[in-house]
């Protein structure tokens, strides 16, 4: 196995720039997770790492091989890279038995049967489908396929699996179901595992390193970790966590950390090189706010909605005309009109190092 490199890479179709010119490291045995909204381009690079497509700029190496090389005209075969895929579609033949699927890029391999049959009954053992095997696709449920698509994948001893939005036609339930065989496979394979989602929960529970996308660019590249806690600018702030990004006015220095003013109370700042008078972007989470009756901020309820593990409630700070407050609450809250005391435990810097 080896790492995997993305220079500067640029793909277009016609007019349509789809990939703007994005580099990537993806270390041997990492998971990486591709995460933005439809249309930013993480498919596209997919299937560039995969070979269906050709990159109209920048190179792809892996290791020691050139995968992809504009400027070289150099382009190998989807076949030739080892890489196994994951469709969200699960790619199943209809007319082919569970075996048969899972088999069949071993067939198209020449593997002899004997040796064929024992890697199908292994990899089926490994996503839990052992006695499955003469069972047709139509037979199964979707978490069913793409376990199949899974197993599939497992009997070409990839060193790369890219999954492109697989948990997408799943119902909750089986989401969950489903990232834990993610996560299992990763972990008996040693594969690196490059994950495509707009599903930052997806992205989160799964991948030790995530990029965030947007219009064919990275934004960020990072742990789920700092993404969530350091993000690097106002539209990760925004994308990640539902969280409100405001301008606060620093009031002066303490110690290693700014003051600052967040509608009436004072709040510190982790940042360096933030004095007083200057202004922090600052982004507030939902479960850093709680309603209490000595909260500094006085807020006005604009609306409720039930997640079903808590309410989530915008307020309107009384002290900021057109700011809006996110908070996550356990009880049933006030009511759309209420006024009440808001108290922020932390804040998130946006763009700090």
């Amino acid at each position: 196995m080896a790492d995997l490199t993305l220079t500067r890479i640029r793909k277009t179709f016609d007019a349509t720039v789809a990939v703007d010119s994005i580099s990537l490291d993806a270390p041997q045995g990492c998971f990486l997770a591709l995460l933005g909204p439809s249309g930013c381009g993480k498919t596209t690079i997919l299937r560039l790492i995969a070979g269906f497509e050709t990159a109209t700029a920048g190179r792809i190496v892996h290791g020691d091989t050139i995968w992809s090389d504009a400027d070289a005209a150099i382009h190998l075969p989807a076949e030739r890279r080892r890489v196994g895929v994951v469709f969200q579609s699960y790619a199943l033949w209809p007319h082919l038995t569970v075996a048969g699927n899972v088999g069949y890029p071993l067939r198209v391999a020449k593997m002899n049967r004997p040796d064929r049959d024992a890697a199908v009954k292994q990899a089926l053992e490994t996503v839990g489908l052992t006695g499955f095997g003469e069972r047709q696709p139509a037979e199964l449920s979707g978490g069913q396929r793409q376990r199949v698509a899974l197993a599939r994948c497992l009997v070409m001893e990839p060193e790369i699996v890219v999954l492109d939005e697989p948990l997408a036609n799943l119902d909750a339930h089986l989401r969950v179901a489903m990232m834990d065989v993610f996560g299992a496979f990763h972990r008996e394979t040693g594969a690196t595992m490059i994950y495509v989602t707009h599903d930052q929960a997806e992205a989160m529970a799964l991948a030790d390193r995530i990029a965030v996308m947007f219009d064919g660019r990275f934004a960020q590249i990072d742990s789920p970790e700092r993404i969530y806690s350091r993000p690097a600018d106002e539209t990760v702030a925004r994308f990640i966590g539902e969280g409100a990004v405001l301008e606060v006015p620093v009031l002066r220095r303490n110690g290693n950390a700014a003051v600052a003013d967040l509608f009436g109370q004072e709040i510190p700042l982790p940042v360096s090189g933030t004095g007083a008078g200057d202004v922090a972007t600052v982004c507030v989470r939902p479960d850093r706010c709680r309603i209490a009756p000595d909260g500094a901020i006085e807020a006005r309820v604009l609306r409720t909605t039930y997640r079903g593990s808590h309410w989530l409630v915008d307020l309107a700070p009384v002290a900021a005309a057109g700011a809006v407050l996110h908070l996550a609450c356990g009880d049933r809250p006030p009511g759309a009109g209420d006024t009440v005391r808001v108290a922020v435990e932390s804040v998130t810097p946006v763009g700090a190092a």
